[in-house]
């Protein structure tokens, strides 16, 4: 677990930053004696985290606000819509959002443990939120519901952690890619020659000779075609 948190603070180190927030936030999370803070905490950061990704994609600095208000189920909900994340992806960080909203507003949770918590919930709840997880590589600890229960902090951390790396890298790479394509398309405008006001570039030029072609076609039906007259409007 330590050397996966350390290759975390790494490949997150420009989200911490963005979201201006210590490098050592979402470790500290993991870190976090307490379940009731333990899942608020991590619910804050997907939720920061969701905005982020989606006012980026958007490229409308604007909508933070707007993207920042809105509930975790219609932010997941447009990622989804927009690709940016997967189906499962979609349902993994929506039952963080489910645990934190049930666990954490009802006070009477808040000196029950995560494992204990989830003891309590209907049998067909516990499968429902152990198959969410399933979906991703977490090693044979929650191969089934009482393990998953047992292990729950490890496996919503490691899972969640490992996906919005995952979000992010592809996120960054496809920013990059716009920005580049960007950078290409103003390096092919600065190479090509400064057109004067009164100039014309051959694709206006072609333009005025389809349009004498029509006019001529007109005058020809008409019997007013005169071929110095087309001629003296290409000169």
């Amino acid at each position: 677990m330590d050397i996966f948190k350390n290759t975390l603070k790494i490949a997150l180190e420009k989200l911490h930053s963005e979201l201006k927030i210590s490098n050592d936030f979402i470790v500290g999370i993991h870190d976090e004696k307490n379940s009731w803070s333990f899942i608020s905490k991590f619910a804050q950061f997907t939720e920061g985290f969701f905005t982020k990704i989606l006012v980026q994609h958007l490229n409308e600095k604007d909508t933070y606000g707007t993207i920042s208000n809105l509930p975790q189920i219609a932010r997941l909900n447009l990622a989804f819509d927009l690709k940016l994340i997967t189906k499962e992806q979609k349902f993994l960080f929506l039952t963080v959002a489910e645990i934190r909203n049930d666990y954490i507003h009802n006070i009477s949770n808040i000196e029950v443990n995560l494992p204990d918590y989830l003891k309590t919930l209907k049998a067909d709840r516990v499968k429902e939120i152990h198959k969410r997880f399933s979906h991703f590589a977490l090693g044979e600890n929650i191969n089934t519901k009482e393990d998953f229960i047992e292990n729950c902090v490890n496996a919503i951390f490691t899972a969640c952690a490992l996906e919005i790396a995952r979000i992010h890298g592809k996120s960054e790479g496809d920013r990059a890619k716009i920005k580049h394509a960007q950078q290409r398309a103003d390096q092919a405008l600065k190479l090509l020659p400064q057109k004067a006001s009164d100039a014309m570039f051959m694709e206006d030029g072609g333009m005025v000779r389809d349009y004498i072609k029509a006019a001529k076609e007109v005058l020809k039906k008409a019997g007013v075609f005169k071929a110095q007259f087309v001629k003296d409007t290409l000169t």
